[in-house]
C-alpha cells in the first residue's frame, strides 16, 4: 500500500516555500491553490470572465517578479496577492473605459463628417 502524498493547502506556507526556492514547481503549487479566490475577487471588480482572467494573470506575473517585495512583517502573502490582484483589475477597468470612451469620440467624429457630406 502507497502512502497518499498529501498536498499543501495552507496559502502563506505555500508561498514561504515559492519565497525559498524560486523555482517553477513550488510557484505553480502556490498559483493552483491562489486561483479560485483571487480569480473570483478579479470577477468581482470587472465583471467580465475574460478581463478577470486578464486581470489575474498579470497579477500572478507580477508575484513572481515581485516576490522580493514581498515582507511577512507587513501582512500575509495572500493579502499582498489580493492587493495585486486589484491593483491589475482596476488599471485593466481604467484602460477599458478609456477604450470605450475614445471609440465613442471616433462614432462621434465618424458620424460628423457623414453629416457634412450630405
Amino acid at each position: 500500500m502507497q502512502k497518499e502524498i498529501k498536498k499543501e493547502k495552507n496559502i502563506q506556507v505555500l508561498a514561504n516555500n515559492f519565497i525559498e526556492t524560486r523555482d517553477e514547481r513550488s510557484f505553480k503549487s502556490l498559483y493552483e491553490r491562489v486561483r479560485p479566490g483571487v480569480l473570483n475577487h478579479c470577477y468581482g471588480i470587472l465583471k467580465d470572465p475574460e478581463l478577470a482572467e486578464d486581470a489575474f494573470l498579470n497579477a500572478m506575473a507580477k508575484v513572481w517578479q515581485k516576490i522580493d517585495q514581498y515582507d511577512s512583517d507587513r501582512g500575509n502573502f495572500s493579502t499582498w496577492c489580493y492587493n495585486i490582484a486589484r491593483n491589475e483589475s482596476l488599471l485593466l477597468l481604467k484602460s477599458r473605459k478609456r477604450y470605450v470612451s475614445q471609440s465613442a469620440e471616433e462614432m462621434e467624429f465618424t458620424s460628423a463628417k457623414a453629416e457634412e457630406k450630405n
